[in-house]
C-alpha cells in the first residue's frame, strides 16, 4: 500500500478468491478486506482486514497467522514510507488527503 500524490495505490490485490497453489515466498493464500473510507475532504483512510485464503472460499485470520499477515504487510508498507497502525482488527493507514 503506497500513499502517493493525492491518490492510493493498492498493489497485487487480485485474486481474492482463486484456486492456485500457494506460493510460500509469495503467500498468495494471505490477502485483506480493503475498506477505504472517504469523507467531504477525500480520503480519510483505509482499513485492512487480515484475511486466509483457503480453496474457494476466504476467512478472517486469527491467532500467530493474524500477526504473521500484519507483519508481513506492515513490512511491505514500510518499504514505500506508508506508516501502517496495527489494530485488534488488522491495520490502518491514516490518509487524509483531498481528493
Amino acid at each position: 500500500m503506497e500513499l502517493y500524490k493525492r491518490g492510493l495505490i493498492l498493489y497485487d490485490t487480485g485474486d481474492f478468491l482463486d484456486d492456485y497453489a500457494v506460493e510460500p515466498v509469495l503467500r498468495n493464500d494471505w490477502s485483506f478486506v480493503f475498506l477505504v473510507e472517504v469523507g467531504a475532504g477525500g480520503l480519510q483512510r483505509l482499513r485492512m482486514l487480515p484475511v486466509r485464503l483457503h480453496y474457494a472460499r476466504v476467512q478472517l485470520a486469527k491467532g500467530e497467522e493474524f500477526v504473521e499477515i500484519c507483519q508481513r504487510m506492515k513490512s511491505l508498507c514500510a518499504a514505500f514510507g506508508t506508516p501502517v497502525l496495527q489494530t485488534p482488527e488488522g491495520l490502518e493507514v491514516m490518509c487524509r488527503l483531498s481528493v
